[in-house]
């Protein structure tokens, strides 16, 4: 976030004492000006699987129940002896005594890992064979506490296993497998949470290897090196239904030029920040974070000198690890990937910011703000070889995973020099370092739809900012806000009027820009997409808003939404939602606009039909609940009614392998009045 009270001196001093193998380090912030951040770290011992490629990176970090999970192709952890994947005390920095799965065969190596969503079960993915000498091929599921081999999820692949991303419906796989769970299913899956067995209804797969899943609501987004999607021609970048993997119709995305290797979403699931890895000069401007909107439009790029290998959110921060030591402050392209940009500086992606301004120093762990890209002051210059390859943000902060072994400004302020010893694990505890700096500019974007504007600003705002449109006051914008929606139409002009010691006295006017809608014009038909789950809807207008919302379901006021581009209601995928809009292109004296479904439980359901599996072990019974759930549920157990589950997509029983499950499904999709599926 950008503070309201700028920097003008700054006064660090750190003392600093490390050992190699003291688990903890804290560098204390003597300055009340300075923004610090605050390093912990443990040593992973550089030790590695002889037949490993790369320098022993950590390639997963995660934190939950008091510890760290790493995985990668480490052979030691605070000087004792675990391979591979480990837990950490957040406490003590040291060794958890009690999480020791033994991982072999092959070129072993973790390369993904990924917690349920209550914390208690730990999936994993790379290149191994065995868990506790138990066959596992490429991935698998322990007890997050215990590390005990879970011995009902055994899916299987055949080839590695790149990404792991998991919600309470599914474990969603990505890598450069074929087979997975005994099926095809090239390089992207859903599977079953407790069994791993491939979902029934998944027809997603790609041409390429998959790097990057992240899931949000009804949506999955898919980031790689492909050419085709679900047979569909998708470049890189995509977003399929979460049920099915079929490509989200909501979703226009132009792709990437270059392979995805890294995928972020902001916190409102709006925003989606895309890390590439390429060549520079090529016309595609090559390694680059790139921002996408909702529906798959470009915002804005960044261009880097070294892949980007790792992404993650924080607030409005963007944190970027990478395998280069520069960022540009022009491309050579503009978002088109072919339009040259004027501004482009004669020598051009040139490495040494001593010789080039188009050229910022920043070694392998940067942060962006997420309105425009801009950069932000964190600066911890890692040494490393190939860089950072994974991000996280846990209770502690920013969890860094990669092959570096030292970090030149542990508290992230450009020229402490202060290095710590911190073998391929940093935590920075306050890495946001929001405090403006010149290179943090003010910008003000606007995107109007219809009779209603959305007001972005980003960057150092002085000591007050005030919103105008016309030339006249229109609002004054509250310190930390961010977003601003405001009756206003596309023939208005807005600006933001900023007060400071850094601007014009007593203030200054800088005019918001178009950011990628449909200004001027605004003319955009309505549109309206929903997506359900369970018994919840998420309702997404775009276009011109008219004068006036309302939104009705099944044919019948539910409320008003004036102004408003989303809203979440509760409502099944039996229901049908419509948007009512009034105003001078639309029907007199209003126009129903039906909302189509998009990612979610499809509507009314007919293409995502509910299918139900068992799996049982002893005198207990899992039950798996997947595609529409209609409006109400019961489990039946040898044909007689057992108890009610309506929502629930999973549920344990006292049942035994002798017994017969189905569920009872109601719904208009279904017969009336009900509709039993047997479970297999």
């Amino acid at each position: 976030m950008v503070s309201s009270q700028r920097r003008t001196s700054l006064l660090v001093r750190c003392v600093l004492a490390m050992a190699l193998f003291v688990p903890l380090l804290s560098i204390a912030n003597t300055s009340p000006l300075a923004a610090q951040s605050t390093l912990t770290t443990f040593p992973v011992d550089p030790g590695q699987d002889p037949l490993a490629i790369e320098p022993t990176p950590v390639w997963a970090i995660e934190e939950a129940n008091g510890r760290y999970y790493i995985g990668g192709q480490f052979t030691q952890v605070s000087g004792q002896t675990q391979a591979f994947l480990a837990a950490v005390n957040v406490a003590t920095g040291q060794l958890d005594p009690n999480f020791r799965p033994v991982i072999a065969g092959g070129v072993t190596e973790v390369k993904a890992i990924a917690l349920s969503p209550d914390g208690q079960d730990l999936y994993f993915g790379g290149n191994f064979r065995t868990v506790d000498g138990v066959a596992r091929e490429r991935i698998a599921k322990v007890d997050a506490i215990t590390g005990a081999l879970d011995t009902a999820f055994n899916p299987g692949a055949d080839a590695l296993i790149e990404t792991i991303a998991v919600d309470a419906a599914g474990v969603y796989v990505g890598g450069r497998f074929n087979i997975i769970s005994g099926q095809s299913s090239p390089n992207l899956a859903r599977l079953a949470t407790t069994t791993g067995r491939l979902n029934p209804n998944w027809t997603g797969s790609t041409n390429g290897t998959v790097f990057d899943v992240e899931v949000f609501a009804g949506n999955l987004y898919v980031g790689g090196n492909f050419t085709s999607v679900s047979g569909e021609s998708h470049s890189n970048l995509v977003r399929v239904r979460r049920t099915t993997g079929t490509i989200s119709p909501a979703w226009d995305s132009v792709g990437t030029p270059e392979r995805v290797q890294s995928l972020a979403l902001s916190d409102d699931g709006r925003t989606v920040f895309a890390g590439t890895g390429g060549t520079l000069n090529n016309g595609n401007n090559g390694n680059a974070v790139w921002a996408f909107s909702l529906t798959g439009v470009r915002q804005w790029q960044r261009v880097l000198g070294g892949d980007v290998q790792a992404l993650e959110t924080q607030g409005d921060t963007l944190f970027v690890g990478t395998h280069g030591d520069v960022i540009y402050a022009q491309n050579q392209f503009l978002l088109d990937g072919t339009t040259p940009n004027p501004n482009f500086p004669v020598d051009g992606y040139n490495d040494d910011p001593n010789n080039n301004t188009n050229a910022t120093q920043r070694r392998k762990l940067l942060s962006l703000t997420q309105q425009t890209g801009s950069l932000l002051p964190f600066d911890p210059h890692l040494d490393s070889v190939n860089g950072v390859w994974e991000l996280q943000t846990g209770a502690s902060g920013l969890l860094v995973g990669g092959d570096f072994t030292e970090v030149l400004n542990p508290n992230g302020i450009t020229g402490t020099n202060s290095p710590a010893i911190t073998n391929h694990v940093a935590i920075f505890a306050n890495p946001s370092a929001p405090e403006p700096t010149p290179d943090d500019r003010f910008s003000c974007t606007v995107t109007t739809n219809g009779n209603s504007a959305t007001i972005r600003f980003a960057g150092d705002r002085g000591t007050s900012l005030v919103l105008r449109r016309n030339g006249s006051f229109a609002e004054t914008i509250a310190d930390g806000e961010l977003l601003v929606t405001i009756a206003g139409g596309a023939g208005d002009t807005w600006a933001g009027r900023l007060r400071g010691p850094q601007y014009a006295d007593p203030f200054e006017d800088i005019p918001c820009t178009n950011n990628g809608g449909p200004t001027p014009g605004g003319g955009a038909p309505l549109t309206c997409t929903v997506s359900t789950s369970g018994n919840n809807a998420i309702v997404d207008l775009m276009g011109d808003l008219g004068t006036s919302n309302q939104l009705l379901i099944n044919g019948s006021w539910n409320r008003t939404i004036t102004g408003q581009s989303q809203v979440t209601v509760i409502g099944g995928a039996g229901d049908n939602y419509a948007a009512r809009v009034r105003g001078a292109q639309y029907a007199d004296p209003f126009q129903d606009i039906s909302c189509t479904g998009d990612g979610g439980t499809p509507l009314p359901g007919a293409d995502d039909p509910l299918t139900c599996t068992v799996t049982t072990n002893g005198n207990n019974a899992i039950i798996d609940l997947m595609g529409d759930l209609g409006t109400s549920n019961q489990l039946l157990l040898n044909g007689s009614w057992n108890r009610t589950i309506t929502g629930q997509s999973q549920v344990t029983v006292i049942g035994g392998a002798g017994g017969n499950y189905a569920a009872r499904v109601r719904g208009a999709q279904y017969a009336d009045p009900f509709q039993d599926i047997s479970c297999n």
